[in-house]
C-alpha cells in the first residue's frame, strides 16, 4: 500500500515529519569528519601506509564523497517532503527531483497540498493542470500543439471550398464552350443563342458565333457586321424589311410560317410551323438590300389547316453591295433570234411555247411555259398539262411559266375558277417553280381574284408573272411601269416582268424609248423581289436589231442601250 501524508505531520508508522531528517544529515557530517581524518591517524600507526594503501585510500575517499553527495540530495528530498503545509513544497523543486529519477511513487503521494503534479515522472499526467500543483510549469495542452488551434483542416490548411483553385470560380467553364474572350463565363461567352453561343441565347448579338461566326453580328468570310431587323405579318399580309443603308441580308436568323412567338432576339417556332419557312425567305431575301414577304399557304404552303397564322422573320444584315451572281439571270427578251441573244447580253429568252426553237429563243438560255384555253375540256387540259409539266421535268427544266394573259379573249381566255381547277396539274412537280399567269395591264383585277383562290385552297405560286407597255398618253415613263411592279410586289412573292415596252396611246418614238428604257431598267434593278425582265420588241421603235440595207440585221440605239443593262441579279 502507498504511503499517504497526514496532516498533522506524521506517517503512517507515527514518525515525526521532522526528527527523521536530522538524524540523517548527523550521519551523514560524521562519515565526511571520519573520511577527511582517516588518512593521518593511518600513517600514526604505520608509517608504510601511503605506498601501501593510496590506492584503498582513494577509493574509500571517493566512497565517501559519493555517500556524502547522496546524503545531501537526500537532505533536500526529504526536507521538501517534511513541510507541514503544502507552502513548503514548491513546484519547482518537485520537477528538479523529476528531473534525477525521483521516485514516481513519492511524488505521486502529493495531493493538492503538495504539487503532486511537479514531482511525479509520469508520463500519462506529465504536467497536467490541477488545482495547485505547478500547471503552468508543466508541458501544459494549453501551450502544445492543439490540434483544434494548429493547423486543423477546417481552419489552419488548404481548404478545398475556400482557398483552392475551384472550377466554378477560377477555372476554364466548359459547359460555355472554353475560354471565351468577351467574359470568360458561361452566360454570355458560351455557343448560346441570345448572348452568346446557342440558337436563343448563344452569340448571336453579343458573345458567341454571332461577333465571331456568320450570324447578326459577325457577317460571313469577314464581313463587316450589320444590323438585325425583324418583322411580322398576319395570314394574308405581307412585311418589307429593309436593311439600313449600304448594307444586303446576309442570312435568315429565324423564320416561321405557322404561329410563331416571342419578339425580335427570341422568336420561336410554335405548334404549326412550316418547314418551308427558311428557305423560302432565304431565296426571298438574301443578297438584297430588303425584301417583301407574304405570310401566305401559297407562299409556304398550309402547314396547319383551319388555324390562323402568321409570320414571323429575323434576318441579319451586313456591310455590302447587293449581290450579283452570275449564275442568275436578270435580263431577257421575249421572241429574239437565238444570234443576236449574246449581242444584247441576254440572259434568258422565252417564246411562249414549253420547248425552244432552233436558232431562235435557244438553250441554254431558255424557260418554258405551258398554256390552257378556256374551250377545252377541263379533264383533257389536266392530263395534258400534266404530262408536259413532266416532260419538262424530264428535260432538265427547273422553271416553268404559267398562262399567258388568261383574261384577254385572243389569248388563253380562262376563267379564275378554270385556272385554279388546272393548277395543280401545272404545280405537280415540286421541284419546278412554277410562276403565275401573266395579265395584261387591264388584267389585274384577274390576277387578284386567281391569287385570293390560290391563298384560300393552299395552292402554290413561286413567282408573279407581269406585262406592261405603257398604253396611255404621256405613260412611257419609269415611274409609270414602277406602279405596276408595286403592284405586283404586294403578294411578296419574286416578279418576273415577262414582257414589257412603249405601245398605244403613248405614241413612243425612237428618243422616247432611247429616254426611257437606262433609267427604266435601273429602276427595275433598285426592285430587290423583281428576279428577271425581258424586252419585247414587238413594234418598229421597241427593236432591238432591225434589218439593214445589206441584207442583213444590226443593232439598233435602243439595242445598245439594252446591251449596256446589266445582264445578272
Amino acid at each position: 500500500m502507498t504511503p499517504t501524508t497526514r496532516s498533522n505531520g506524521q506517517d503512517q508508522l507515527g514518525r515525526s515529519g521532522s526528527a527523521f531528517p536530522i538524524r540523517l544529515l548527523s550521519l551523514t557530517l560524521f562519515a565526511v569528519i571520519v573520511g577527511s581524518a582517516w588518512p593521518t591517524f593511518a600513517r600514526s600507526l604505520d608509517p608504510a601506509y601511503d605506498s601501501q594503501e593510496s590506492t584503498r585510500t582513494e577509493s574509500m575517499t571517493q566512497g565517501v564523497w559519493r555517500w556524502l553527495r547522496l546524503g545531501i540530495v537526500s537532505l533536500h528530498v526529504l526536507t521538501a517532503c517534511n513541510g507541514e503545509d503544502g507552502s513548503d513544497g514548491p513546484a519547482g523543486s518537485g520537477g528538479e527531483a523529476a528531473s534525477l529519477g525521483g521516485n514516481a511513487g513519492l511524488g505521486a503521494s502529493q495531493t493538492a497540498e503538495g504539487g503532486s503534479a511537479t514531482g511525479g515522472l509520469s508520463v500519462t499526467t506529465g504536467g497536467a493542470p490541477l488545482p495547485s500543483g505547478g500547471a503552468t510549469t508543466g508541458s501544459a495542452a494549453g501551450t502544445g500543439a492543439m490540434p483544434a488551434a494548429g493547423g486543423a483542416p477546417a481552419t489552419g490548411g488548404t481548404q478545398p471550398a475556400a482557398g483552392g483553385t475551384l472550377p466554378t470560380t477560377g477555372g476554364t467553364q466548359p459547359a460555355a464552350g472554353g475560354t471565351l474572350p468577351t467574359t470568360g463565363g458561361a452566360a454570355t461567352g458560351g455557343d448560346l443563342t441570345n448572348t452568346g453561343g446557342l440558337a436563343n441565347t448563344g452569340g448571336l448579338t453579343t458573345g458567341g458565333t454571332a461577333t465571331g461566326g456568320y450570324a447578326p453580328t459577325g457577317g460571313t468570310g469577314g464581313t463587316v457586321a450589320g444590323d438585325t431587323i425583324c418583322g411580322t405579318a398576319a395570314e394574308g399580309e405581307g412585311v418589307t424589311l429593309t436593311c439600313p443603308d449600304g448594307q444586303i441580308v446576309d442570312s435568315v436568323v429565324f423564320a416561321s410560317y405557322g404561329t410563331p412567338s416571342g419578339s425580335c432576339g427570341a422568336l420561336a417556332i410554335g405548334d404549326c410551323h412550316s418547314e418551308s419557312s427558311a428557305s423560302r425567305v432565304n431565296s426571298l431575301c438574301a443578297g438584297r438590300g430588303g425584301c417583301t414577304v407574304y405570310a401566305s399557304n401559297s407562299t409556304f404552303g398550309d402547314p396547319c389547316n383551319s388555324v390562323v397564322k402568321s409570320l414571323a422573320v429575323e434576318l441579319a444584315c451586313v456591310v455590302g453591295d447587293p449581290i450579283v451572281d452570275e449564275g442568275i439571270p436578270f435580263k431577257g427578251v421575249a421572241n429574239c433570234a437565238a444570234s443576236e441573244l449574246a449581242a444584247l447580253g441576254a440572259t434568258w429568252c422565252h417564246n411562249w411555247g414549253t420547248r425552244p426553237e432552233p436558232g431562235y429563243c435557244d438553250d441554254p438560255l431558255f424557260v418554258p411555259m405551258v398554256r390552257a384555253k378556256g374551250t377545252e375540256n377541263v379533264g383533257d387540259a389536266f392530263s395534258r398539262l400534266e404530262a408536259e409539266i413532266q416532260q419538262i421535268g424530264n428535260a432538265g427544266y427547273d422553271t416553268v411559266l404559267g398562262f399567258n394573259e388568261p383574261n384577254k379573249t385572243d389569248q388563253d381566255n380562262l376563267l379564275v375558277a378554270r385556272a385554279i381547277e388546272l393548277w395543280p396539274a401545272v404545280t405537280s412537280d415540286p421541284d419546278i417553280r412554277v410562276g403565275s399567269p401573266a395579265v395584261s395591264d387591264d388584267g389585274r383585277a384577274w390576277l387578284e381574284e386567281f391569287m385570293a383562290e390560290v391563298q384560300a385552297n393552299g395552292l402554290r405560286v413561286d413567282f408573279v408573272a407581269m406585262h406592261w407597255y405603257g398604253w396611255n398618253e404621256g405613260s412611257c415613263i419609269p415611274s409609270a411601269l414602277e406602279g405596276a411592279i408595286n403592284w405586283a410586289e404586294q403578294w411578296g412573292l419574286p416578279v418576273w416582268i415577262t414582257e414589257f415596252g412603249c405601245m398605244g396611246s403613248s405614241h413612243p418614238d425612237e428618243q422616247t424609248l432611247l429616254d426611257f428604257f437606262p433609267p427604266a431598267a435601273a429602276m427595275i434593278e433598285s426592285h430587290q423581289l423583281v428576279e428577271r425582265y425581258a424586252w419585247y420588241p414587238w413594234n418598229p421603235f421597241n427593236h432591238l436589231y432591225l434589218d439593214d440595207e445589206g441584207g442583213g440585221r444590226s443593232i439598233t440605239a435602243l439595242g445598245e442601250a439594252f446591251a449596256a443593262a446589266t445582264q445578272y441579279r
